[in-house]
């Protein structure tokens, strides 16, 4: 499966994989498709804004009668400045995977 994020219009993730879910009504992914009641739509999230973002998202593939669930991703995003990535590496001193 397909999953493509734009970070200045980020959907909102779902906070557990069980309830994260895209049919072809649900796409694209703006609402909340595990309310049992109506809601208004929510409004997707700019990461540049709020810098932290976490959770399940559904990825999907295409097929002759639309898209449909493929996968899930479960994702942690978090934007840093130059200088936090400086002062908070990551990935250093690990070992190359066997």
């Amino acid at each position: 499966g397909i999953l493509e994020l734009d970070l200045t219009q980020l959907p909102r993730p779902a906070p557990s994989p069980r309830l994260c879910t895209a049919t072809a009504r649900e796409l694209p992914w703006i609402s909340w498709p595990w309310c049992r009641t109506p809601v208004p739509a929510l409004s997707p999230l700019n990461l540049f804004r709020k810098r932290k973002a976490r959770g399940w998202w559904p990825c999907t593939m295409q097929e002759d009668n639309g898209p449909r669930l493929s996968g899930k991703v479960e994702l942690s995003l978090e934007l840093l400045t130059a200088q936090e990535a400086e002062e908070r590496p990551v990935g250093k001193g690990r070992e190359e995977p066997n």
